[in-house]
């Protein structure tokens, strides 16, 4: 199965919009730091790695572009508190 991504023109690749559980709202930039929680093509668990874009799909997932390769986001824990 192919993925294919979607373009919202209203939408930023460049940033992601973080709420906390107690409703506080965040942007982070790219790039941005994420760590490895589950290991995927060649990045192993507790790598850190930058993400450079945010993509979603037409599935409606959320995708990290790391290493010029879309990877699900399930895959990294966000490196910030707020």
């Amino acid at each position: 199965m192919s993925i294919q991504f979607y373009h919202d023109p209203r939408g930023d690749p460049k940033t992601l919009l973080v709420v906390n559980s107690v409703g506080l709202m965040r942007r982070l930039y790219t790039p941005f730091r994420v760590r490895c929680i589950v290991p995927v093509e060649g990045i192993t668990k507790d790598t850190l790695v930058y993400v450079d874009a945010v993509l979603g799909s037409i599935q409606g997932d959320v995708y990290f572009l790391v290493f010029e390769k879309p990877y699900r986001h399930i895959h990294f824990q966000l490196l910030i508190k707020f």
